[in-house]
C-alpha cells in the first residue's frame, strides 16, 4: 500500500504538482503527529527536486532563507495550537 501511495503521489507531483493531495491524507491516516506529517511531506518534496536545481534557483533560495525561517517559526507555533481535526481538514 505504501509503495502505491508513493507512486501515485510521485506521478501526481510530476503531472500537476498535486502529490500533496494524495500524500497528505495517507500520512495523516498513519497516525503520525502533525509535525511528523509536515516534516515527511516536506522531505518527499525536497527529495523529488534533486537534479532540477540550477544556480539561479539556488541563489533565489538562499536569498529567501529569512522567509523560510519566519514561515517555519510561524508554522511551528500554529501547529502546536491547531486542533487535530482542523489539521486533518486543512
Amino acid at each position: 500500500m505504501t509503495g502505491a501511495v508513493g507512486l501515485v503521489a510521485g506521478v501526481a507531483s510530476t503531472v500537476a504538482h498535486a502529490g500533496g493531495v494524495v500524500l497528505g491524507p495517507f500520512l495523516v491516516s498513519l497516525g503520525l503527529s502533525n509535525a511528523a506529517v509536515v516534516a515527511t511531506a516536506n522531505a518527499v518534496v525536497a527529495v523529488s527536486q534533486i537534479g532540477f536545481l540550477t544556480g539561479p534557483i539556488l541563489l533565489s533560495s538562499v536569498l529567501a532563507l529569512p522567509c523560510l525561517f519566519l514561515g517555519t517559526w510561524l508554522g511551528y507555533r500554529a501547529n502546536r495550537r491547531l486542533p487535530r481535526r482542523w489539521f486533518e481538514l486543512a
